[in-house]
């Protein structure tokens, strides 16, 4: 049994007594459903542990108490209950759908897969278990099986929005935006006035950088929504994110007025403070959380990164240390005090806390990709090498991680095993003017320059403004002597871009050379 359910339990132990077990058990599960259905979270929370401590194995306490914390964000005490539902109730497909939902959060994606596929076994149409199998794919072979998954389940499910908004959740992983943009239009046409629709209609004009649409649809998501609903959130976020700081604060104050559990509403109240410079506010917003949930990740993490900003490193590492011990197997956090470790000049911590991340969770980039460049700073490119060679086994839609590995062959001398790097990166990104330029530089380094023109001149094609790659071909042709050539490249680019001072800084640099030569 989870050590946060028994701890639950533990808290009320001593107010139970007097009458008989049985009658406490009615008129506790009965005061709780009273204010549990009023919308009273708190009072609730009491009566549902009281019912629990005289019946540890009541279904209904354990399942009102995992929604409960679900709704307050008090995502560890959620976990626990979840977890507890799933075993001695586990036909309940909702709370199953939730605990899914949670294993995404916390990057437990197989969990979460399997808890998606047993619900949807079982109810077909439920909206979060059918985005939950979509969240929770992390890898080619898994994106495949989920396309087959959704395909076996349409002829059931086809008629419903939810199955819709999964078919767009699916084509935006793959980046295919006109097929996100039609299933979102046929959920749309099915559901109208859904939240969830709405939602996901404004994150895609979001993700396409339509802010009038976007927020057209942001706003009818939270239109009427109840003060715990997401889409009430999302509509925030999209105003703090449009510079709309007096909107926001209206808004996460109304809902904290009704909802006063709501920790992400104040989480957020939290940042704002942060964003406006108003340490009090802040300080005092993080200490309200912190004694509802003292474990909150996002408030731990915020107060450690507000204490390295005013320079208290110390106790930000130490404010991080606590997170860790919250949070033992879970990489961000272990990121999150590397990060802590960096900005107290503590390389050796820095290196230890994200090999435990990146032990914990080999496909999250932040750590991977910070792990290889520290290595590389410490001068050892086989660490990096060994750490960049597994994660792109699963992760090679990352350049960074394929620019980090060539970094380190050329760091060994291997120029030959770098520019093969390059030639995987090429044929990754083939639109990317980037690793041409590479390319082409480890190219001239091996006395290829008929190879490295090539190079450059491909990734003029594929962007005509791309500075380093004119800058690489003027310096060739003025190691050519080819001046009239090159002075026409990069007088051509000045004309194109008559405010940038880095084509008149190229072309000052052929006419010293100029001068040099005379």
């Amino acid at each position: 049994m989870p050590r946060a359910f028994l701890l639950a339990l533990t808290l009320v132990s001593v107010l139970v007594a007097g009458c008989s077990k049985e009658m406490k058990q009615n008129r506790f599960q009965k005061l709780a459903d009273q204010h549990f259905q009023a919308g009273r979270y708190d009072k609730a929370e009491i009566e549902y542990l009281r019912v629990l401590n005289l019946d540890r194995q009541n279904k209904h306490a354990v399942g009102r108490l995992a929604e409960i914390y679900y709704d307050q964000g008090r995502l560890p005490q959620a976990m626990a209950f979840l977890q507890e539902a799933r075993k001695i109730d586990p036909a309940n497909f909702a709370l199953r759908a939730k605990l899914g939902t949670l294993y995404v959060s916390a990057r437990l994606h197989k969990k979460a897969r399997q808890e998606a596929l047993y619900v949807l076994a079982k109810k077909p149409a439920s909206a979060q278990a059918l985005l939950v199998l979509v969240d929770a794919v992390n890898s080619a072979n898994e994106l495949a099986e989920t396309r087959q998954q959704l395909e076996k389940l349409k002829p059931q499910i086809e008629n419903t929005a939810s199955f819709h908004l999964a078919r767009a959740a699916l084509a935006l992983r793959q980046k295919d935006t006109n097929t996100a943009l039609t299933a979102l239009q046929q959920a749309a046409a099915i559901d109208p006035k859904s939240g969830a629709v709405q939602g996901a209609l404004g994150q895609y004009y979001l993700r396409h950088n339509d802010s009038a649409k976007a927020e057209q649809h942001l706003k009818a998501a939270a239109e009427n929504a109840p003060p715990r609903s997401p889409w009430r959130l999302q509509y925030i976020d999209f105003k703090l994110a449009a510079g709309d700081h007096a909107f926001a604060k209206r808004a996460l104050e109304e809902i904290t007025a009704q909802a006063p559990d709501l920790i992400p509403a104040w989480i957020r109240l939290a940042k704002l403070a942060q964003l406006e410079k108003r340490p009090e506010d802040f300080a005092k917003i993080i200490q309200k959380v912190l004694l509802r949930d003292h474990s909150n990740y996002e408030a731990l993490v915020l107060d450690a990164q507000h204490r390295l900003a005013a320079g208290e490193t110390a106790k930000a590492v130490a404010e991080l240390e606590r997170l860790v011990q919250y949070y033992p197997k879970l990489a961000p956090a272990h990121y999150e005090l590397a990060l802590g470790h960096l900005r107290n000049n503590d390389l050796n911590k820095a290196i230890a806390s994200l090999n435990q991340a990146v032990a914990f969770d080999p496909d999250l980039p932040e750590p991977t990709l910070l792990l290889a460049e520290l290595n590389l700073r410490k001068n050892d490119p086989a660490a990096a090498i060994i750490t960049l060679n597994r994660f792109l086994k699963n992760q090679p839609q990352i350049p960074q991680a394929y620019l980090l590995l060539a970094a380190a062959h050329r760091l060994r001398n291997d120029l030959p095993e770098s520019v093969a790097v390059y030639r995987r990166l090429i044929e990754r990104f083939p639109q990317n003017p980037q690793p041409q330029v590479l390319l082409g530089l480890a190219c001239r380094e091996q006395k290829q320059t008929n190879e490295a023109r090539l190079c450059f001149e491909k990734a003029l094609q594929l962007n005509p403004d791309y500075l380093p790659a004119v800058e690489q071909l003027v310096l060739l042709e003025v190691e050519q002597q080819q001046i009239p050539q090159a002075t026409a490249r990069a007088q051509a680019l000045v004309e194109k871009l008559p405010q940038a001072p880095e084509p008149l800084l190229l072309l000052a640099g052929i006419y010293k050379t100029q001068t040099n030569f005379a």
